[in-house]
Formats: C-alpha cells, sequence, structure tokens
C-alpha cells in the first residue's frame, strides 16, 4: 500500500485490486489506474515518452508524472526491480 495526500488527508492506496474485483482480481493496478485515483489522470497521456523525459516536466507521460508524487517517492528504492512501473495487465488493455 501507498499513502498520499488528497484535500490534506492522507489516504492510503492499495496497489492491488481487490479480490472481488470484476475484471482484475487479485492484479496489481496499473500506473493509469493508480493516476486516477490520485485525481491527476489526464485523457490522452501516454505512458511513456517515445524519447527521454524533460527533466521535471510532470505533464510529459504517466510514468513521469507517477515517478514525481511524493508518496511514489519514497516507495522506490533500489530494492525494487528494473521495470517495476512498466505496467500491469490493466494498463495494457487499456482500462
Amino acid at each position: 500500500m501507498v499513502g498520499f495526500l488528497q484535500n490534506g488527508e492522507k489516504i492510503t492506496q492499495p496497489m492491488v485490486f481487490p479480490r472481488d474485483h470484476s475484471k482484475f482480481p487479485d492484479q496489481p493496478k496499473g500506473m493509469k489506474q493508480v493516476l486516477q485515483e490520485h485525481g491527476l489522470w489526464v485523457d490522452g497521456l501516454t505512458m511513456k515518452c517515445r524519447k527521454v523525459c524533460t527533466v521535471g516536466s510532470a505533464d510529459c507521460c504517466a510514468k513521469q508524472l507517477l515517478q514525481l508524487q511524493p508518496d511514489f517517492k519514497e516507495q522506490l528504492s533500489g530494492v525494487m526491480p528494473e521495470g517495476t512501473l512498466q505496467g500491469s495487465p490493466e494498463d495494457q488493455k487499456g482500462v
């Protein structure tokens, strides 16, 4: 679980869909779902820039936007496997 602030209140955000989810029970959430729950998803946002992201830019792609969130900065560490933020089955199906 990850926590983020929304309207000054800390929200705990599970990173896995609940067991009773209609499409993705017990599956990891993808970047789109996480950003939607944060209230940050914008229609037309690409998952990853084709080239290199502009340093500090928060609107170039979903990957960059997610990595700039304070709660994710706290969670990311050297022990996470490379490619962790590349998506989930949900991202690949365009949910």
